[in-house]
């Protein structure tokens, strides 16, 4: 990510709530893996939105780290699922390994750049971003980040 000196149009969202859930992996049986339950990113997405006090129809946009080749995605849509069926309308979901490629940790930042975009652009209906990543391992994050005006 590029850092300089901010203009004055540039929106600058402040970190309202972070949620971390690290999980200790079952032993393997076999090589069958645990099935994914998307439970673990949930926790990561309630503890951020109880951090942030806000409720999850508060949120005016998704953008995950996932791509659509890996369980990631998957464990994203079940996460979400769990945390916005009583939020009435979903919002939208960016995932910016669409264009990028599977860039490892370098998606959660171009998530947070592409959260500033949608404000500076008009795109972004609300004030709240939800952004969340995860790892091929067990740690989970979620964050919400907050536009003023």
């Amino acid at each position: 990510m590029l850092l300089g000196r901010p203009q004055l149009d540039v929106s600058r969202p402040t970190v309202d709530g972070v949620g971390l859930y690290a999980y200790a992996a079952p032993p393997a049986q076999g090589k069958r893996k645990p099935p994914v339950t998307g439970d673990e990113l949930a926790v990561a997405i309630d503890e951020a939105c109880k951090k942030a006090k806000c409720h999850p129809a508060e949120i005016a946009l998704r953008i995950a780290d996932c791509n659509g080749l890996d369980v990631r995605f998957e464990e994203s849509a079940l996460a979400e699922a769990i945390m916005f069926r009583t939020a009435g309308a979903v919002p939208h979901l960016w995932l910016p390994a669409e264009c990028l490629g599977e860039v490892g940790t370098a998606s959660a930042l171009a998530s947070i750049a592409w959260a500033c975009h949608a404000k500076r652009k008009g795109y972004l209906p609300g004030s709240r971003v939800l952004v969340h990543a995860s790892n091929e391992g067990p740690l989970r994050g979620a964050a919400i980040l907050k536009f003023e005006g």
